[in-house]
């Protein structure tokens, strides 16, 4: 009696696994979701592949904006004040309006760097192929890309999350037809000024975010080119187009949260505990933990 040896079917799960393994993604293994005995972590990252795939502009805005909520909800308790238990005030808790600024410039950013880059790699390829020179091509996009994109990137970070944060509620669509709802229910009529929005606040707003964004620009840079040239030397030479902005979203993990920590006072923060914590020290000699600065 004669028995067959075992023969490996090659399906399409096992041409996506590979697939995402050399994150090259094709039409033939994208047809169905991943499925059956696969690793945790392999199922996610082949998930990840299929969905950015068929929704690429929606699979990277929607990360990036998960990863800045995160980021920023993780950077508030690291960095949550220390001075004194016996104050109330120091009291912590979360700050959601601030994360939800943060992840809505994630989605925004990610939108922008999946054409950004798109167009940069055009650009850059018509200059420098990269069969000619490949490190020529990657150093003239970082340079486009480090002189011309990042400003504007880091500018409108402070500038949106700054208006987000600040918006007027009464400025809100969604405020307005509450204010008409609850009224309404009470026997009441809303007058036009009412229902109005407050564009006059709007307009503060928006000029005080510019404002601030330009205040915090220039030193940001010079903190923002010790380290991003480098990473995207690295994103540009080594990792395909489309995984590109999952690369950068992943380092701004730490990154988004300095930039959420410098944007909502953290400096000060710090000089102001240090300061209980001096007069705490000169009046009980009792020594109270700070945040440690992150510049």
């Amino acid at each position: 009696m004669l028995i067959s040896a075992p023969v490996r079917v090659v399906g399409p799960r096992s041409q996506l696994i590979r697939r995402c393994k050399s994150t090259l993604v094709s039409n033939s293994t994208m047809n169905a979701l991943p499925q059956g005995r696969l690793s945790a972590p392999r199922r996610v990252w082949a998930t990840y592949c299929y969905f950015l795939k068929e929704r690429p502009l929606l699979t990277k805005c929607s990360t990036a904006g998960l990863i800045f909520f995160v980021s920023d909800l993780g950077t508030q308790y690291i960095i949550r004040p220390k001075c004194s238990d016996e104050l109330e005030s120091n009291k912590f808790e979360f700050d959601f309006d601030r994360s939800l600024s943060g992840a809505s410039f994630g989605i925004l950013g990610a939108g922008y760097l999946h054409f950004w880059w798109g167009w940069l790699e055009t650009f850059a390829q018509a200059r420098i192929p990269v069969g000619r020179s490949r490190l020529g091509n990657t150093l003239l996009k970082v340079a486009i890309d480090q002189v011309v994109s990042a400003p504007i990137y880091n500018y409108f970070y402070f500038f949106i999350t700054n208006a987000f944060r600040a918006f007027p509620r009464d400025f809100s669509l969604i405020a307005n037809f509450q204010l008409q709802m609850e009224t309404e229910l009470e026997g009441g009529a809303v007058t036009d000024e009412e229902s109005k929005p407050d564009v006059g606040a709007a307009k503060d707003v928006l000029v005080d975010a510019h404002h601030r964004a330009c205040d915090m620009i220039i030193p940001m840079m010079f903190k923002h080119w010790r380290i991003w040239p480098t990473v995207h030397t690295f994103n540009f030479y080594f990792v395909p187009l489309h995984h590109r902005v999952f690369v950068q979203n992943t380092l701004l993990v730490g990154w988004s949260g300095y930039l959420s920590y410098l944007n909502n006072g953290g400096l000060e923060e710090e000089s102001k505990c240090k300061q209980e914590r001096l007069e705490h020290e000169y009046q009980s000699g009792v020594e109270i933990d700070c945040p440690i600065s992150v510049s």
